[in-house]
């Protein structure tokens, strides 16, 4: 499971990216859908998450949970 940081949210669209902690400067796409927490999300609020692709092979934020620190 990866890890990173929440690098932006946009509530009314609902969606956002998280910038991982594997050192890649790619910021992941997320939808809301994926959130397994309740709380909006937050500039760098730390969380962790499965990576997949989307149907164009970009990368997407999967399973999004709150993680550690």
């Amino acid at each position: 499971m990866a890890t990173g940081k929440i690098q932006k949210y946009i509530p009314e669209r609902k969606f956002g990216f998280i910038r991982g902690d594997d050192g890649s400067r790619q910021d992941i796409f997320f939808h809301h859908s994926q959130l397994l927490f309740f709380e909006e999300p937050q500039f760098g609020m730390r969380v962790c998450y499965e990576l997949t692709a989307d149907p164009t092979g970009r990368p997407r934020a999967t399973n999004v949970r709150l993680g550690e620190g």
